[in-house]
């Protein structure tokens, strides 16, 4: 039975333009087979979900990503920058949560997860000392949907 339903993590500058970033997006096979499509830097790139379904969506829980849901975070003092928005279904979570300038504690984990155990494309918006910085200064507030509309 597919556990995923919905995977849609977005990274790209403060005018959404994903040519040094990251978009992707879920799909399902008619036989059940997962894969998410990925664009870094414009790039095309998938990641197999074939029998590695289960060990994905428990590799996101070791990261924490269920602790940014219905979180946005935000630098009020950084101006341009970047966006990102991440929504994740599985079972019965549903995951929202984004960003502009800021991050929650464990974004550089799941970038580096998504990087080394999947193998995706370094885009060229992963800045170390940015994504630390902004953890530094994000505030985090609950989502409100008409706020977060501006990372769809």
């Amino acid at each position: 039975m597919a556990r995923l339903k919905e995977f849609r993590f977005v990274w790209t500058d403060a005018w959404h333009r994903i040519d040094n970033g990251y978009d992707s997006v879920l799909e399902r096979a008619e036989n059940g087979a997962a894969r998410i499509r990925f664009l870094a830097n414009l790039t095309p790139f998938t990641i197999d979900l074939t029998d590695r379904e289960d060990a994905f969506i428990a590799d996101l829980e070791d990261v924490g990503v269920a602790d940014w849901n219905q979180k946005e975070y935000t630098d009020p003092w950084a101006f341009d920058g970047d966006i990102w928005m991440f929504r994740l279904t599985y079972d019965s979570h549903h995951i929202l949560a984004g960003g502009m300038n800021g991050y929650p504690a464990a974004f550089p984990q799941f970038i580096k997860l998504l990087h080394d155990q999947y193998a995706l494309p370094r885009a060229n918006i992963n800045n170390k000392a940015r994504i630390l910085h902004g953890i530094k200064c994000a505030e985090i507030n609950e989502i409100t949907y008409m706020g977060f509309a501006a990372y769809l």
